[in-house]
């Protein structure tokens, strides 16, 4: 289940990646795959501006904790499209 650090249904821990890669993988890594890492991927001038921003730093937290982070505002196209009451 989500939360519990030693759950059966996991990768093995050589097979495990880290939250960084994973992020490159979503963000930037993705772009360049699609060929428009000049448009989006990462936060530059001149990139659309669809982000998140979250309540905890996901790169420090416990990685079977990453699911109880929340969304305090979402942009899409530079614009806000979501936010947190």
């Amino acid at each position: 289940y989500a939360g519990e650090p030693d759950a059966l249904v996991q990768p093995r821990a050589d097979e495990r990646l880290d939250i960084e890669t994973l992020i490159r993988g979503f963000t930037i890594d993705a772009a360049y795959q699609l060929r428009i890492e000049d448009q989006i991927g990462s936060i530059e001038s001149g990139k659309y501006a669809d982000l998140v921003i979250l309540d905890r730093d996901i790169f420090t937290v416990a990685p079977h904790t990453i699911h109880e982070t929340g969304v305090v505002l979402t942009l899409l196209g530079g614009e806000v499209v979501y936010e947190a009451p």
